[in-house]
């Protein structure tokens, strides 16, 4: 127990330094002083620098899915809309902490970041998602299939929280849900000769 309490009080500090500065100025001595710990157990616990901004980015990103899933049991009359009230709450909790994202995706270690944020809101997608029983029925890989979606919708996020004042909470959580929704219906859950043969009889 007192391992997980050490790494949750890293973390809190490094979320707390990274909501301040940008990470190229954070520097080991900074985050032990203030989690009240040793550089030895910050090495112990994290190895690296970058290893512990993705972790406290990972962390502070599983705190805005926390109990918003969107189950495959919703009816398909109400699936656009929980997807979007789901989508919007979950935007709301990120724009709460707009400038940590956009630190650390741009700091040390943002690659890195980046990747493991596409890969959790995939998995999201795979497992917690109304739309999982098409996808697995596609005829492309699931793994690209949900990895392609992340990845549109994580950029199209990033970009929104690096420049607020565009679209509105709800605008961009309807966006989103749009373009999950169009890519899986008749897109990445279906057969693209169907698709074509149904475009020319159109």
């Amino acid at each position: 127990m007192r391992e997980v309490g050490t790494r949750d009080r890293l973390l809190s500090s490094m979320q707390s330094l990274l909501d301040e500065r940008d990470p190229q100025t954070i520097t080991v001595t900074d985050v032990v002083a203030e989690a009240g710990v040793s550089r030895p157990t910050f090495y112990a616990v994290f190895g690296t620098l970058p290893n512990a901004f993705a972790e406290s980015a990972l962390q502070r990103l599983s705190e805005a899915f926390s109990g918003l899933s969107v189950g495959t049991d919703v009816p398909e009359s109400r699936r656009a809309e929980d997807m979007s009230a789901a989508f919007a709450r979950i935007i709301t909790r990120l724009e709460a902490h707009r400038m940590f994202y956009v630190r650390t995706t741009r700091g040390p270690g943002g690659h890195e970041i980046l990747a493991a944020a596409i890969a959790f809101v995939a998995e999201r997608l795979r497992h917690h998602s109304p739309l999982s029983p098409a996808l697995r029925r596609g005829p492309l890989p699931l793994e690209a299939t949900t990895t392609a979606l992340a990845a549109g919708v994580t950029w199209l996020t990033l970009d929104w929280l690096d420049e607020p004042g565009g679209r509105s909470v709800r605008d961009l959580a309807d966006l989103v849900r749009a373009i999950v929704l169009r890519a899986v219906d008749g897109g990445l859950a279906g057969d693209p000769d169907d698709h074509d043969s149904h475009k020319e009889h159109r």
